[in-house]
């Protein structure tokens, strides 16, 4: 075992006792190093979850930017949401463009992406009118 290095108490961290004796430039220079590899990493992994996501996509026969001709903005109102209800439930192919589009939405966690594909496919006037339960007048949503 090596003893102690010059200017290092005995059974101190020399990691911690060399951080110590760091300019504070370097320091900072360091820590900016760092956060920049991390996130470098992080667009990495991005790119390749996105890679996967238009491999399924391009599996499946459909393109993402399908659904904008068919689904180009928010509802509105309700006949407009009951409308492309019907539709889904007998065309299959939409519904296939429906679910591609909205699993390309993503987010955060869970609760981001539901929030997220709510924001997509009501306007906030129609989601005032509608509420889970259904109560105070509002229609039950489903």
């Amino acid at each position: 075992m090596r003893g102690p290095l010059q200017g290092q108490v005995a059974g101190e961290d020399p990691c911690r006792s060399l951080i110590a004796r760091m300019p504070p430039e370097d320091l900072r220079l360091n820590f900016q190093r760092s956060v920049l590899m991390k996130l470098d990493s992080i667009l990495e992994k991005k790119q390749e979850g996105l890679v996967l996501l238009q491999r399924v996509v391009s599996s499946l026969g459909s393109s993402v930017e399908d659904i904008d001709n068919v689904f180009p903005r928010p509802w509105q109102t309700i006949e407009e949401m009951e409308n492309m209800c019907t539709h889904l439930d007998k065309d299959v192919d939409l519904r296939k463009k429906m679910i591609l589009y909205l699993s390309s939405i993503g987010g955060t966690d869970l609760g981001d992406t539901v929030s997220k594909m709510i924001r997509k496919l009501f306007t906030n006037k129609l989601m005032s009118a509608l509420q889970h339960e259904g109560q105070n007048g509002k229609l039950r949503f489903h």
